[in-house]
């Protein structure tokens, strides 16, 4: 019963998908042998054209370097050396730098250089594969060719190309062809006069040669100047044709191509003769001039070629009868063709109606899926969003809408990229399509939800590719959740971090910086210091005789006076930059950034009379009824002290010690310090007054 149930429905089915199939099939088969012909001549068409295409960037590669090459020539200094009026000694400087070019690329037939009369002033040939310096007698005058008179007349920055075509030398086409390209250039001296053109006579052979090797196979290759003559030819008989006035040129012999050559800058025509390919190629760039050029061994262009107008055409040319044979080879058709294609219906009806059978018992059981699917999504205590694949919301579960602020009709269709941002609320697109067009997964620890209520939301998501039936990428799918309080407690454990080395920088007595906070504190203002070329000063201070106020009062009054001395001395080291630290014991140090040796004595002058000036009695001192103390100083003034801070600090150590030796009491200043400084209690007016 089961059977019979589901076969009827695949029956009517097969046959509302074969009959009229098989009507369909019978109007195809007519046609589809000219379809095919016409696909193959396509790819015929798309081949040939990636040859011409590859050709064209072989042509303009050559032209690239010879221009580069002459502007290369021009701004040697032998160049500039010569038309500044330099004499017989430049030239020959100048013969070495043509000699050493000619070498190194063997692209040139000649390199020249000609006055303003135009006659040559240097000549080097290439023969037999080394650069000859031709003799001053045998220099010849060029003023007639039409070369040297459209290339005088450019202005500074301008160069001129020539048309290609066949050297002349000797007032005759030079034997065997030498086609060559000049590229010319006026060149001037420094008070901008015209001292000459630089001409380079480019052998084109190797440019052709390669050309030719391109597009060599089945299809004739062909290069075409501007006016449809010639420059490679099938048969070597046409080329040139434009030099010996002879024809018909390209132009005559197939009137309709050139009509669409000249019309259009690349393409393909099919007519009688077969299929040509075409592509039209501009030499000229910015700032380069040509001429139409003569065929004459002398006389003047008839006209200037702008670059525009200067082309030259790559056709790739296959003849008809060719051209069938390759059509034929590529047809596939015949009456078993016909037979299997029309069992393929069949069959093909068959497996139609089976797979839209069991298309229609999966979309049941997808929809039972998605209704489990769904009643887990809504249960997640994460946000869950479907993109499709331009990026917009396809679905999102009841956590995803409240952390949107926003309901799932609000959410539908909407980028998702309008509501997740970065910690600077910029957008993040570029990090979306590379899921939805590459395939990548991504993981971002923190970015932002912006919501309805125009909070930003801290959030955590991952980013997954969602595979398409097909293999591709239907959309993606997002998993987030809420990460505000984790980064409270992150912020919090910073907090009690840079506390804790907070403590663990001070000195829990006097409640100053502890001697390993001064030292790496030291360690980064000294670097500072001589990147900025700023001076930096320190100050060593010490308690006078504190043991023996130890020994009488005892240590809590000790601890008492350490306590009242870091109070005085942290009310006069008090700028920003600066900091005071107990170094040890009764020892304090000072660091002052930017405060050069002047400045840290009368700093140093002032510690001494605040803490003489508390007045706390000190019996066993032998130096004043007061406690007291003795200071160094030291300065590094950017360039001098050394490159370590325990070289700064010896200084001024060195210094604390001159002022105990000297009675206490005092300030001293270390030997690097243009004046060297001794301090008292008698000296303070001294000090004041600097």
């Amino acid at each position: 019963m089961v059977r019979e149930a589901l076969f009827r429905p695949w029956l009517k089915r097969f046959l509302l998908i074969f009959l009229p199939s098989m009507v369909g099939v019978s109007v195809i088969l007519v046609v589809l042998g000219l379809i095919e012909r016409k696909a193959n001549l396509r790819m015929l068409e798309a081949r040939e054209a990636v040859q011409v295409s590859a050709s064209l960037t072989v042509l303009e590669s050559d032209v690239r370097r010879v221009v580069s090459d002459l502007l290369l020539l021009e701004s040697l200094p032998a160049v500039r050396h010569y038309l500044n009026g330099g004499g017989a000694g430049t030239l020959d400087e100048l013969a070495q730098c043509f000699e050493g070019m000619m070498r190194v690329t063997g692209l040139y037939d000649q390199v020249r250089l000609l006055d303003v009369s135009g006659r040559e002033v240097l000549r080097l040939n290439w023969v037999e594969g080394r650069a000859v310096r031709v003799p001053a007698a045998a220099l010849q005058d060029k003023s007639s060719r039409y070369y040297f008179s459209d290339a005088i007349r450019l202005a500074p920055g301008q160069v001129y190309v020539s048309p290609l075509d066949l050297n002349i030398e000797g007032q005759a086409i030079e034997v065997p062809y030498k086609p060559t390209l000049r590229v010319a250039k006026p060149v001037f001296n420094s008070e901008g006069r015209a001292g000459g053109v630089l001409v380079l006579n480019y052998l084109a052979n190797e440019m052709l040669e390669d050309f030719r090797l391109i597009l060599r196979g089945e299809a004739r290759a062909m290069l075409l100047n501007r006016e449809g003559y010639w420059l490679n030819a099938p048969d070597p008989a046409d080329a040139w044709g434009f030099m010996f006035d002879r024809g018909p040129s390209f132009a005559e012999r197939y009137p309709d191509v050139w009509a669409r050559i000249q019309a259009n800058s690349s393409g393909s025509v099919l007519n009688k003769d077969g299929l040509f390919t075409f592509s039209a190629y501009l030499p000229l760039r910015s700032g380069q001039i040509s001429s139409t050029g003569t065929s004459q061994a002398s006389g003047a262009s008839q006209a200037v070629v702008s670059q525009l107008d200067y082309r030259w055409t790559v056709v790739s040319f296959i003849p008809r009868e060719q051209l069938e044979v390759q059509l034929l080879r590529g047809e596939r058709f015949s009456p078993l063709w016909w037979a299997l294609l029309g069992v393929t219906v069949l069959l093909g009806s068959a497996l139609l109606a089976y797979l839209w059978l069991a298309r229609q018992q999966a979309v049941l059981a997808l929809r039972d899926s998605e209704s489990r699917l769904r009643a887990v999504t809504d249960a997640l205590a994460e946000g869950v969003v479907v993109l499709d694949r331009r990026g917009a919301i396809a679905f999102a579960n009841p956590e995803a809408c409240a952390l949107l602020f926003r309901s799932l009709k609000q959410l539908t269709g909407h980028p998702w990229s309008d509501f997740v941002v970065d910690a600077e609320g910029r957008p993040l697109e570029c990090r979306m399509d590379k899921v939805l067009t590459q395939g990548q997964r991504i993981l971002m620890r923190e970015v932002h939800l912006a919501r309805d209520d125009g909070d930003r939301l801290p959030i955590s998501m991952s980013v997954s590719p969602l595979p398409g039936v097909g293999g591709g990428i239907a959309g993606a799918v997002i998993a987030f959740h809420d990460i505000s309080e984790r980064l409270e407690m992150i912020e919090r454990l910073r907090l009690a971090n840079a506390e804790l080395d907070d403590l663990a920088g001070s000195d829990g007595l006097t409640g100053l910086a502890n001697r390993r906070r001064f030292d790496n504190y030291l360690a980064q203002e000294l670097l500072a210091s001589r990147r900025a070329h700023s001076p930096l000063s320190v100050i060593m201070i010490d308690i006078d005789h504190f043991k023996d106020y130890n020994d009488r009062h005892g240590h809590p009054g000790g601890d008492e006076v350490l306590r009242k001395v870091a109070r005085v001395m942290a009310t006069i080291v008090n700028r920003p930059r600066d900091m005071l630290a107990r170094y040890g014991g009764e020892e304090f140090v000072a660091a002052l950034p930017e405060t050069g040796a002047a400045g840290a004595m009368r700093v140093a002058e002032n510690l001494r009379r605040a803490v003489e000036g508390l007045q706390i009695a000190h019996g066993a001192s032998s130096v004043s009824p007061w406690v007291t103390i003795s200071l160094g100083v030291a300065c590094f003034d950017g360039q001098e002290l050394g490159e370590r801070p325990s070289v700064l600090l010896a200084a001024a150590d060195n210094a604390l010690y001159r002022s105990k030796r000297g009675g206490r009491n005092r300030v001293s200043g270390c030997q690097s310090v243009p004046t060297a400084f001794a301090f008292s209690s008698d000296a303070a007016d001294e000090v004041s007054g600097e």
